[in-house]
């Protein structure tokens, strides 16, 4: 700077600096000094504009790589990008904005464009819970709190995962609180079996600083070093069973791993090579699985329509991790003409898994399918389940044997079923008949206590016909084997 000072008392022609040496001194001036020396003369603003001197500063303030604003989308050059940038940053109101990499601002973005998109289309309910980008007024309210709170970090202490929280809301300022009788508007997802539910929710602003503040003191008594520094970022709408954290200092996810007495947090996430990305990463992993199809709309409570949501029982395969046996979370089998597709998720809060089994006849013309005459049977009811459970171990293993599931003895047909229920002990005399209903047939239920790595898998035994009025010999359905593992992301 006190070169251009200098520059502006000397006549234009009198500086003569050879271009490479000018682009050298160049790289050690600041940008609003840079842009200052653009003033000072035509050959000054021709060194200073160069693409590469901004690009230079691109990379080493916002660690970006390409010329792109802060949407992601491209701009005219690397001066007008550090520019969106530039602006972008000061208005954050974060004291740890300098650590800012434009690449996480970025994907947080397209994740939530992503989520928004599915949600429109699919659950209007949870799109309209979703609330627009926090109020300066609120940011500041909630950096205060959480910065002087008594419980946790010293003051003074620097908290990079404040970053990521400010690029979270400034997307989304979280939901609303759901209206009474509807809590399945959790825009991180849910599912059920028997009478345990979940359906998270993202907290607000408002909520975080309310959250924080009531489970300060037993967070920091479950884990005294990492308590400090966990807050609050979604829940359960049902209880408080599960929750999950941002560690203010490295902006990783935890969930409250209540099964888990030795170590009552863990990572929702694999562990991260970009500082401060483990928000990120859970996040656009879950926009992945809604923009794939591995997590869809659905019941969350099967046979009840009133309950849908964002169902986290996998409907496609989920990388495995290395080593793992059997079919992973998600297998499907074809007996007959009779698909069954089984998918597990883990249910931290209870130690154990929970499972989704959806059984159909196949439409003729599709793969797999059979026509009527090749499959023998119009109809076909599910008698009996046979369960065989391997342990992570090895061995034989055990073997479950029951009538009907969970109660009940699905009757299909081509397009729907009908959810046939026990009134006593006495099968079939015992059946009550349900209503026919399209689609395939769905329940859920509990793994039970098992070590994880554990291998389900087995066959049903159907009846042709139905089970009073039977046209042929029983034959076994195949459940294909699936592995209750833990995942590498929880949600």
């Amino acid at each position: 700077w006190r070169c251009a000072l200098v520059a502006r008392q000397t006549s234009p022609m009198d500086i003569i600096i050879d271009q490479e040496v000018a682009y050298l001194a160049f790289t050690f001036v600041a940008a609003p000094d840079l842009a200052r020396c653009t003033c000072v003369s035509s050959r000054w603003k021709e060194a200073t504009t160069s693409t590469v001197l901004w690009g230079r500063l691109l990379r080493n303030e916002f660690r970006l790589t390409d010329i792109v604003g802060t949407d992601g989308s491209p701009v005219a050059g690397a001066r007008e990008a550090y520019a969106h940038w530039h602006s972008w940053r000061a208005s954050l109101d974060c004291a740890e904005s300098v650590m800012i990499d434009a690449a996480l601002r970025i994907r947080m973005g397209r994740s939530w464009e992503a989520l928004r998109a599915f949600f429109a289309r699919n659950l209007p309910a949870v799109a309209s819970s979703l609330r627009p980008a926090v109020t300066p007024a609120h940011w500041s309210g909630l950096s205060c709190a959480l910065r002087s709170r008594p419980s946790g970090p010293p003051l003074g202490t620097t908290l990079p995962g404040m970053v990521a929280l400010r690029l979270l809301l400034e997307q989304c300022d979280g939901q609303e609180a759901p209206p009474p009788g509807r809590p399945w508007t959790g825009c991180i997802g849910g599912y059920g079996a028997y009478d345990h539910v979940v359906c998270v929710g993202l907290h607000s602003s408002d909520s975080i600083r309310l959250w924080t503040k009531r489970l300060a003191q037993g967070v920091e008594h479950l884990d005294d070093e990492l308590g400090p520094f966990l807050v609050p970022i979604a829940q359960n709408y049902f209880s408080v069973d599960k929750i999950f954290f941002l560690h203010l200092v490295t902006g990783d996810v935890y969930y409250l791993n209540s099964s888990n007495r030795a170590s009552p947090f863990a990572l929702a996430h694999p562990p991260v090579t970009v500082p401060g990305s483990g928000l990120v990463l859970w996040l656009e992993t879950l926009a992945a699985r809604v923009r794939d199809g591995t997590y869809v709309a659905s019941e969350i409570v099967t046979g009840n329509p009133a309950t849908l949501g964002l169902c986290l029982f996998p409907q496609r395969p989920i990388g495995r991790p290395p080593g793992e046996r059997g079919g992973g979370s998600f297998t499907i089998a074809v007996t007959r003409g009779i698909e069954v597709r089984s998918s597990c998720q883990f249910v931290p809060e209870q130690g154990q898994w929970t499972y989704s089994i959806h059984i159909r006849i196949l439409l003729e013309g599709g793969p797999g399918a059979l026509s009527v005459a090749d499959r023998g049977f119009d109809t076909c009811q599910l008698l009996d389940r046979h369960w065989h459970i391997v342990p992570a171990d090895g061995g034989d293993g055990e073997h479950v044997r029951g009538r009907g599931v969970v109660g009940q003895f699905p009757l299909l047909r081509d397009g729907g079923h009908r959810a046939d229920v026990q009134n006593g002990h006495d099968i079939p005399d015992a059946l009550v008949e349900g209503a026919w209903a399209a689609g395939a047939f769905v329940y859920q239920s509990c793994s039970g206590p098992t070590a994880p790595g554990a291998i389900f898998g087995g066959e049903f035994t159907f009846i042709p016909g139905t089970l009073r009025n039977p046209t042929g010999k029983p034959f076994d359905v195949e459940v294909a084997p699936f592995t209750l593992s833990i995942p590498d992301f929880i949600f």
